[in-house]
């Protein structure tokens, strides 16, 4: 009697879940993945003092970039902690912890996974469809909740496989909630049961699997060039591209993998729900680690490596337009840039490790707009109406024009 009654319950949580789930759009890693807010009035200029609309103290640092989900603002902080703030004023309306312990209450727990210093265990962004929030973490731990803070289910997947952490970040379509760990996994977003699985044979990336459509199909975009269908883990292809740290990007059909050896390649939709994939070009940039992920806009490609250089590249001819060096940071060392470029109004953001932002208007030379200074950051920054959100140091801010100079304008 008791089995059935839970059974009975399981069905009802799920039949719920189900009827009253009318999920908006995706949100999570820049926003859509592609770090682009066109629509966005945010402003050029900041510091510590100016245009800050509020900053929310927080008990410690992350790596992961805000998502601003309606009213709400979601963010991570070190080591496991999921935290919500009010978008008007930064007030924390709750916090999660997601541990290996609630995770696994009773049994045998792994040990916990290694990490470097520059990761820690918060660097993968959640992500949202409006109404829950999915959130992924460096011990292995998988959790979701609804925009009150109430857990829905958490789960424990598999530990990191290598000493230097995790930081790729959930994705989430049609119903699928896609990680990757060690494999990437599709799980039932309502329940967190595993629907499939890719394992990568030892093939790794930091960067994040993302989401796409290419017709009606819904495919996956592993880093390591991997493409695979969202619904069963179907496989299209194999390591067409391998990035290291960060992730592809796509637009109008066509997806792009930058890093010193950059690849492009146009998708289609057969008649027989297949994909079809064809090399586009093959272009050459400066050697380095690019810990940031590119930029679309305009028929142009921005992308920044770990020592402060841009590179931009026309999309279409896979030429490089021109590179320009670019002093994000008065501190030495090689990794001061993990920041991804961002479009946001009519310019691009370009954010260093020292938390710094040169803000350039787009196009195929170099102009400086104006010079911004925050605490050090890894995070990328997400816009919203006229509004910045910036993970930075143990602090969320939101940068927003004083009401002096919105009048002004």
């Amino acid at each position: 009697m008791i089995l059935s009654a839970v059974v009975v319950l399981l069905i009802i949580c799920t039949a719920t879940f189900a009827d009253h789930h009318n999920p908006g759009p995706v949100v999570g890693w820049r926003t859509d993945h592609t770090g682009r807010y066109p629509d966005a009035a945010p402003p050029t200029t900041w510091s510590t003092k100016d245009n800050v609309a509020w900053a929310t103290p927080l008990d410690a640092w992350s790596n992961a970039t805000p998502v601003v989900i309606g009213d709400r603002v979601i963010t991570c902080a070190e080591q496991f902690t999921l935290v919500c703030v009010s978008a008007a004023d930064g007030n924390e309306l709750w916090r999660a912890e997601n541990t290996l312990a609630d995770a696994i209450p009773k049994g045998d727990r792994p040990a916990r996974a290694g990490t470097h210093g520059n990761n820690g265990y918060s660097s993968a962004t959640p992500v949202s469809d409006g109404e829950h929030v999915w959130a992924l973490f460096g011990n292995g731990v998988v959790a979701c909740y609804d925009m009150a803070g109430k857990r829905q289910w958490i789960k424990f997947l598999q530990l990191p496989a290598n000493g230097w952490g995790h930081s790729s970040s959930p994705a989430l379509v049609d119903g699928k909630l896609v990680v990757q760990i060690v494999d990437v996994i599709g799980m039932d977003a309502a329940t967190g049961d595993e629907v499939w699985r890719y394992e990568m044979g030892g093939a790794h990336s930091f960067g994040t699997p993302i989401a796409t459509r290419v017709g009606d199909l819904a495919v996956i975009i592993t880093p390591t060039g991997d493409f695979l269908r969202a619904s069963d883990g179907h496989i299209y292809a194999r390591r067409l591209a391998k990035l290291e740290y960060n992730t592809p990007i796509v637009h109008d059909g066509v997806a792009y993998f930058i890093t010193g050896d950059s690849r492009a390649f146009t998708l289609a939709a057969n008649d027989d729900r297949t994909l079809a994939i064809e090399p586009k070009w093959r272009c050459g940039l400066p050697r380095d680690r690019y810990y940031s992920s590119p930029l679309y806009h305009d028929g142009l490609i921005y992308a920044t490596h770990r020592g402060e250089k841009l590179t931009v590249i026309d999309a279409e001819k896979g030429e490089v337009v021109y590179s320009q060096e670019v002093k994000l940071s008065e501190v030495g060392g090689s990794n001061r840039v993990y920041s991804s470029p961002t479009f946001a109004g009519n310019h691009v953001y370009l954010t260093g490790l020292e938390g710094t932002t040169v803000v350039i208007r787009p196009g195929r030379e170099f102009v400086e707009a104006a010079r911004n200074s925050l605490p050090r950051t890894r995070a990328s920054p997400v816009f919203v109406g006229n509004s910045a959100y910036i993970r930075a140091g143990k602090k969320l801010f939101c940068i927003r024009k004083s009401s002096a100079q919105a009048s002004a304008k």
